[in-house]
């Protein structure tokens, strides 16, 4: 990578003006000045049409797409300016996430999910541990990925893991959804639902409920939550862009490595899997007026009806 001036990369541009990033760089990153000579990192996305892709809204940050030459750029600025001395460094390390993908529609994805982890360490960190449930869940959306991973690839795997993002579903692919659930094995046979979109149809695609029994391990058995993401990791580390989308995600989530998670083992059980189609238990859109945050339990004893006979991971292609 050629040397570039990270002091203060801006301070020979004017309002519009724009620099390469990087000369020898996969994408076109630029530094660029913004009305009120606002500093701002943009990334040219090679095309007239606006993304599908959500920009977060974030802290001292501002994210959004913008037309630079006839094409879209997705421009991250800074709105506290006693952050800039920050901001140089947050922009170069954007910069490296989006060079490890595979063609600009990952680099946009790396983009934004490094911004979002940006976001929480300007803001102070994740400064409370996972609950319990917490982590069980995130062991079960683990064992979850690691099944995709291995059978459709690290890349799609993580594309695909949209909860930590603010989804409704846990793992959207293009021709289904899949929402995860946890429970312990001697638990009631109950599963909450936390929102009434949860369990909404989605229009092109099925819709999969995946229940994971995930006990806490006694001593030597099962794995800590620490060692259930650095076993997802490794499986990852071969794919770039999927090792940072991971990471970033982990983040999203509310993991954090220097949390202290080593007194917990997790043993991952049986697993069942419902297809949630017309007649399944579940309350869904539109609800009565004044009526939203709607959190319910389902007997898995009602879901059997719908039981999945095949593999789910044959059906999310």
């Amino acid at each position: 990578m050629q040397s570039i001036m990270t002091n203060n990369p801006w301070a020979q541009l004017s309002i519009g003006d724009a620099r390469r990033v990087n000369g020898s760089g996969r994408f076109d990153f630029f530094w660029i000045v913004l009305e009120d000579s606002v500093p701002a990192l943009a990334l040219k996305l090679g095309t007239d049409v606006l993304p599908d892709n959500r920009i977060p809204r974030l802290r001292s940050l501002d994210l959004r797409y913008r037309l630079m030459n006839g094409v879209q750029a997705l421009v991250i600025s800074l709105t506290d300016p006693s952050l800039s001395d920050t901001f140089v460094t947050l922009c170069l390390d954007v910069v490296r996430a989006g060079e490890a993908g595979n063609g600009i529609d990952q680099a946009l994805i790396l983009c934004l999910n490094r911004t979002r982890r940006w976001h929480y360490l300007l803001r102070g960190g994740v400064s409370d541990e996972l609950t319990v449930e917490e982590q069980r869940g995130l062991v079960a959306e683990l064992a979850f990925l690691t099944a995709v991973a291995d059978a459709k690839g690290p890349d799609f795997a993580v594309e695909g893991w949209k909860g930590p993002e603010g989804a409704a579903k846990d793992f959207e692919f293009p021709q289904a959804c899949v929402e995860v659930k946890a429970r312990r094995a001697a638990s009631r046979p109950y599963i909450a639902i936390s929102s009434e979109d949860q369990l909404a149809d989605v229009p092109g695609a099925r819709l999969f409920l995946n229940v994971t029994e995930v006990a806490s391990g006694l001593e030597g058995d099962g794995l800590t939550l620490h060692e259930q993401v650095g076993t997802m990791a490794a499986r990852l580390t071969p794919s770039p862009f999927a090792l940072s989308r991971f990471e970033d995600l982990l983040v999203s989530v509310g993991y954090v490595a220097s949390h202290r998670y080593d007194d917990r083992r997790w043993v991952v059980g049986a697993n069942r899997v419902f297809e949630v189609s017309e007649g399944f238990p579940r309350l869904v859109s539109p609800m009565p007026v004044g009526v939203s945050g709607v959190r319910y339990s389902i007997a898995l004893s009602a879901c059997t009806p719908f039981e999945f006979g095949g593999s789910v991971l044959d059906e999310i292609n």
